[in-house]
């Protein structure tokens, strides 16, 4: 069985087509009413479901044409509508000639229920018979001119609306919106995008759109229209999202955004395109010095003396040159995700476990957002070396990192070791010295008694010139 459908709305045509068709109905299209007479004259089908207002004919006049002609008049119509929705209207559609009157929405099993119904009942013969409306009939003709006439007024009204509310959306609108025709001619543009371009709307409208904001690339290099992604939208319905490029403005200057372009289709046809787009000139302002920033620190990072360590909280994540040279290290790899622990001996000076202690300082700097302290290191060669340690927490792209700073102070260990080890070489020639002149003394001569304290008076005040313990003081003025 051969169906044909009249609507002027594609995605109704294809809705039904796909309900009749999964029932294994036989399916022809039309976009008005003209056009289904046509269709209708040369090959007649076996049932006529139409909208009711349509372009260049109704389905009023539709179904009055048909009732006039011989061989169509037996073909049933019904009428499928979400504009006539009153009984007057299913009453009109009836006298004219109708066999069923069907409101929109209707459910897909409800609607094929009753289409079946009008199918059964033709081949059964049980359709009354419907004849031609006779053109004297003024009364008939009069209610359908005056319903046709009434909801094209409606139309009207809601067009206007729709286009009222469509210009205070995009008047409203924080994005450039622009409407192209398939030649890539302004039909709409907002005064968002009239104001990024440095234009007035009236400028704009009906111009070539990549000749006046497009026509070259960031560098200034002319950028053909056949690589641009708002031309491929126009030509093969290509959809272009947050592509970031340049505009250009009237004044010549460049104009940093991020756009997308959808392509309008109608009735499977490309109509044209939209283009919505945003300045981002402070987003790349924010970018570039974001990259100056992280240019410097990564210089600062890589020229410092000190080792600079960038690490989780269970793992080194980054380290400069004179980390790994501080531990014996070639490759940048071969540090990167090794605990501290693991680049150091078992237990540290203080006899605490290594991992242990390494854990609490990190835990600390989390919590604190610093700490501070000393560390024995063991490179890869298996030296081990004392080291300060600072470590401090910050915000890396939402992540909170630890940057350790290492500083090798074997030097400064060698040299307290040496400043110790002289200090105990005096402490103890000041004593073999105190010994040598308390020998040479005769303590029960008084003729020498008074020599004697004065010596004991002098080793006393140089003992603690020389900052010697209060112990060993003591020892000097006992003798």
């Amino acid at each position: 069985m051969k169906i044909l459908i009249a609507d002027d709305q594609s995605d109704n045509r294809a809705l039904l087509r796909s309900l009749l068709e999964s029932q294994g109905y036989s399916v022809e299209e039309a976009r008005n009413g003209l056009e289904a007479l046509d269709l209708a004259r040369s090959a007649p089908p076996d049932l006529v479901i139409s909208d009711l207002l349509m372009p260049r004919m109704d389905g009023f006049t539709l179904c009055r044409v048909l009732r006039g002609i011989d061989e169509l008049r037996p073909v049933p119509v019904v009428f499928y509508t979400a504009t006539y929705l009153d009984d007057e209207d299913e009453a009109l559609g009836l006298a004219i000639g109708a066999s069923l009157y069907i409101r929109k929405p209707q459910e897909p099993k409800e609607f094929l229920r009753l289409i079946e119904g009008v199918i059964v009942e033709c081949n059964n013969g049980e359709l009354p018979a419907r004849e031609g409306v006779s053109g004297a009939d003024t009364v008939l003709q009069a209610r359908h001119q005056a319903r046709i006439a009434e909801k094209l007024d409606q139309k009207v009204l809601d067009v206007d609306r729709l286009r009222r509310e469509q210009a205070l959306i995009l008047a409203a609108a924080s994005e450039g919106v622009l409407g192209l025709d398939r030649y890539g001619r302004h039909t709409i543009v907002n005064q968002t995008a009239a104001r990024l371009l440095g234009y007035q709307v009236e400028e704009l409208i009906g111009r070539d759109s990549h000749g006046m904001w497009h026509h070259s690339r960031a560098d200034g290099v002319p950028f053909p229209e056949a690589e641009c992604p708002i031309f491929a939208s126009m030509q093969d319905g290509h959809i272009a999202r947050q592509v970031q490029d340049v505009f250009w403005r009237k004044d010549g200057s460049p104009l940093p955004v991020e756009y997308s372009s959808s392509p309008l289709i109608e009735e499977g046809q490309i109509r044209g395109v939209v283009v919505m787009f945003r300045d981002i000139t402070q987003r790349k302002q924010a970018e570039a010095a974001l990259k100056q920033s992280e240019e410097k620190f990564r210089t600062l990072f890589e020229s410092a003396s000190d080792a600079i360590i960038l690490m989780s909280e269970s793992a080194f994540i980054d380290c400069n040159a004179a980390t790994l040279q501080m531990f014996s290290c070639v490759r940048r790899d071969a540090f990167v995700g090794h605990h501290p622990s693991e680049l150091s001996p078992p237990a540290q000076t203080d006899g605490r476990d290594s991992e242990v202690a390494a854990n609490e300082y990190i835990a600390a700097a989390l919590r604190d957002g610093h700490a501070f302290f000393e560390w024995t290191h063991r490179r890869l060669n298996g030296e081990t070396f004392p080291a300060e340690v600072q470590l401090t927490t910050f915000d890396l792209k939402g992540r909170t990192v630890i940057q350790a700073t290492v500083r090798d102070i074997t030097p400064r260990k060698q040299a307290e070791a040496e400043r110790a080890q002289y200090q105990r070489d005096l402490e103890q020639g000041l004593m073999d010295t105190i010994q040598v002149i308390s020998l040479t003394v005769e303590k029960r001569d008084p003729y020498t008694a008074g020599h004697q304290k004065r010596v004991a008076e002098l080793s006393v005040a140089i003992a603690v010139e020389m900052g010697l313990s209060e112990s060993r003081v003591n020892g000097v003025r006992l003798g």
